[in-house]
């Protein structure tokens, strides 16, 4: 489980007994790793940012990919610095482990520092497992920058490979660890067994102290060629064989703390060298890896400058050649515009010309029309009074005539009927009638 910046803040330590952890100590070591993790946060948005901005402009900027280079380079530092300040740590805690084989206690709290020493390495190990993890995604991020890209996609697998190893010898060392830790609890056990082959012989003298008989035969003497033997055979003798049989348990006592105090010693110093040498190796791997990425990074950094400024006057030049052939075109252009509007003006004014002469003839011509069908309909009209005239004047003397007919001429029959005599007049049915035939008479 990877550390945030507030467990770090938040996380306080207990003191376990009174010779448990140095305060002091404590919290320098996690204003460190505060000050580590706040760095990678800001490195990691930084890198987010730079993977955004490489993202969107195709991978072609040099300097970009220059400037993330060596950030990791300095990311890949930062980390093996920090692993060469947990591994001291480490073998500080396992001399103190050591020291307190030698002295018998304090076991659980050492083990505790063991195990809480191995939860910071695995979270560091996870750490980086989480940096290689944002590296590839970078690598993948400027998979299309060419071969400038790939140039720098390769030093940036070197500096992998360069931390895969670190990592592989961080596990050796936990290896030589284990090992370590492993004898410290053989020489523990080893410590405890005397201790109970201690506690056995001083009760034995405390048996012998109390329980010697008063009227014991005497006898004085070794037998075999085992352990030697006392037989107490007076009272007078027993003092003498508690005095001996204390002497001997004595003996063996400080014989078996000699040979313990002379098994720690060995393995304090075998672990020492170890230590030395492990840390002397590791030195050496992080200054030859440290002139490799310097080395790296100026041969990298000098390419980058180079290929920035070639890039910078290609497009310099580009530039000028597009403003240039801009221009030509632009000037182009215009002529052609000017000589096509001009040529557009002329054959406006000569269609306007056109139809303005077009409608001159067509008005003449419609007015010549009009003026011919004008004379055509007053000959026409002049026809139709005429005939009016002609018409009227003959209606009037055919309707004159008839009338004239009509005044001079008699409608009535020769004979009269009977009915109209004069004393069958009043008889009549048609009066009227009768009446108008009296008046034409």
């Amino acid at each position: 489980m990877t550390l945030t910046i507030e467990q770090v803040r938040d996380t306080r330590f207990h003191l376990a007994r009174r010779n448990g952890y140095d305060p002091a100590d404590v919290d320098t070591f996690v204003d460190k790793v505060e000050t580590t993790l706040v760095a990678l946060a800001e490195e990691n948005a930084t890198l987010q940012q730079q993977v955004a901005t490489l993202s969107s402009g195709g991978g072609a900027d040099d300097g970009e990919l220059q400037r993330a280079l060596e950030e990791r380079d300095a990311e890949l530092e930062r980390v093996r610095a920090e692993l060469e300040e947990a591994r001291a740590q480490l073998e500080a805690k396992d001399e103190q482990l050591r020291s307190a084989a030698e002295a018998g206690g304090q076991d659980a709290d050492l083990r505790a520092a063991l195990e809480a020493k191995d939860a910071e390495l695995r979270a560091r190990d996870e750490e980086l497992g989480r940096k290689n993890e944002e590296i590839q995604n970078l690598n993948n991020s400027l998979s299309g920058g060419g071969d400038e890209a790939a140039h720098l996609r390769g030093e940036l697998e070197n500096r992998d490979n360069e931390l895969n190893h670190l990592r592989g010898e961080l596990g050796d060392r936990d290896g030589n660890l284990e090992q370590l830790r492993a004898e410290a609890e053989s020489l523990r056990e080893q410590l405890a067994q005397r201790d109970d082959e201690l506690n056995g012989l001083r009760g034995e003298v405390e048996s012998l102290r109390t329980a010697a008989p008063a009227a014991a035969p005497v006898a004085f003497g070794a037998v075999g060629d085992g352990p030697q033997e006392i037989v107490v055979r007076t009272a007078a003798e027993a003092s003498p064989a508690v005095t001996r049989l204390l002497q001997m348990a004595t003996e063996q006592a400080e014989r078996l703390v000699a040979e313990a105090q002379e098994e720690a010693t060995r393995l304090t110093t075998e672990a020492n060298e170890t230590a030395a040498r492990v840390t002397a190796e590791a030195n050496e791997t992080a200054e030859r890896v440290t002139a490799e990425a310097n080395e790296t990074a100026e041969r990298v950094t000098t390419e980058a400058n180079e290929t920035a400024e070639r890039v910078t006057t290609e497009a310099e030049q580009k530039a000028k050649e597009i403003v240039a052939d801009a221009q030509t075109r632009g000037e182009r252009v215009e002529s052609e515009a000017r000589v096509n509007a001009e040529k557009l003006t002329g054959d406006a004014e000569a269609r306007a010309a056109q139809v303005d002469a077009d409608a001159v003839a067509r008005r003449a011509e419609l007015f010549s029309t009009l003026e011919a069908e004008r004379d055509d309909l007053s000959t026409r009209v002049d026809h139709l009074r005429e005939f009016e005239g002609r018409f009227r004047q003959s209606f009037v003397g055919n309707l004159e005539q008839q009338l004239e007919a009509l005044r001079s001429g008699s409608f009535a029959p020769e004979q009269l009927p009977e009915l109209l005599g004069e004393g069958l007049r009043g008889q009549s049915a048609t009066p009227r009638l009768d009446a108008l035939l009296n008046k034409d008479n």
